[in-house]
């Protein structure tokens, strides 16, 4: 075969002790000697006979084969540089299923001739809104965007190719088992509900976040618009009162949201913001294998209906009302701003 799939050995699922602090030596230098043991994980190993070659690959190939025959080499011309150039790269993607053939994971790999590897960390994909920014530096404290253990069961893996944006299947599906590390001092006993509860946590903690940087775009937006309208040939008034009115809708549903900067600085007791309590919910759950508590739904429930209420509001500000003022900005002859683009009616 082209490609080979090797079977997975069966894995464990445990949540790592880190008894010094962080992860691996943690501060303790080069001179501490710890042991790498292998963590809550599965290994996917293939073997491909030659790698996936792009059109500048074979095109390549041609022109070494026609210099060694002592042909002519001519110089590509622009249609065939063009399609090169628009060419996604391939890549290999392991699609990871549960036993209802439900899709809990895909990894991603650069296709190379060889024998090679892969770990899946036994996790599902985070609910983080996406961010590719990477950080100055390292902060060891800073975490990673990770999402929480699948449950115990039987999983398939399946190993495809993607060339010019279609998927092909390489090999059969290999099927192995998941199962819970005896190690725990409350398990829980349904670890299927667990993990659903995880998520849907997850995803309310990705949908609140969302929310955060849509209204914090809006801000930094809001800041052009008020110079624009300064420098826009028509009255004021009208523009400006738009302008508040948003600022202040705005203004509440970050309070609702993250709670009152104010009272926070002047010590004046308030219930919890939203993100305070999905952010409680999510620091306890996160890495837990016990039963949620009553405390932990219930505040789940209270979160989800307040964030429902936010989450229709500042869709509306921003489809609409903020909509309307680009509008308004555009046909007053206002200097461009980000999101109001000129050739947009």
């Amino acid at each position: 075969n082209d490609v080979n799939l090797y079977s997975v050995r069966d894995g464990l699922l445990f949540e790592p002790f880190y008894p010094l602090g962080l992860p691996g030596k943690a501060f303790m230098g080069d001179s501490f000697y710890i042991g790498d043991n292998l963590g809550s994980e599965v290994i996917f190993s293939w073997y491909m006979k030659e790698g996936i070659k792009t059109s500048s690959d074979i095109r390549k190939e041609k022109e070494k084969e026609a210099q060694k025959a002592g042909n002519g080499n001519p110089y590509p011309n622009y249609e065939t540089l063009k399609k090169e150039g628009e060419e996604t790269a391939p890549t290999l993607v392991f699609t990871i299923k549960n036993s209802k053939g439900d899709i809990v994971r895909k990894l991603f790999k650069s296709p190379a001739k060889g024998f090679h590897r892969i770990h899946w960390d036994l996790r599902y994909a985070p609910k983080d809104p996406i961010d590719l920014s990477n950080p100055a530096f390292y902060n060891p404290f800073g975490g990673n965007s990770q999402g929480t253990l699948v449950p115990p069961g039987t999983y398939s893996m399946t190993l495809s190719k993607i060339v010019n944006g279609e998927e092909t299947v390489l090999a059969n599906p290999v099927s192995f088992n998941l199962k819970s590390l005896n190690n725990t001092v409350l398990p829980a006993t349904d670890r299927e509900a667990l993990a659903a509860f995880q998520q849907e946590v997850n995803s309310l903690s990705g949908r609140v976040s969302s929310v955060q940087n849509a209204l914090g775009e809006l801000r930094s937006e809001m800041r052009y618009i008020k110079e624009a309208i300064n420098n826009t040939p028509r009255s004021q008034a009208e523009l400006l009162k738009k302008y508040n009115e948003i600022n202040n809708e705005a203004r509440e549903l970050n309070i609702a949201l993250n709670g009152d900067p104010v009272k926070a600085r002047l010590d004046i007791a308030a219930p919890p913001s939203i993100s305070q309590r999905v952010g409680f919910i999510v620091f306890e759950q996160f890495y837990s294998t016990s039963e949620p508590t009553k405390t932990h739904r219930d505040t789940y429930k209270i979160a989800k209906e307040e964030f429902e209420a936010v989450h229709g509001r500042a869709k509306t500000l921003i489809e609409d009302k903020l909509a309307d003022l680009r509008k308004l900005l555009k046909n007053s002859g206002a200097p461009y701003t980000p999101g109001n683009l000129k050739f947009i009616d």
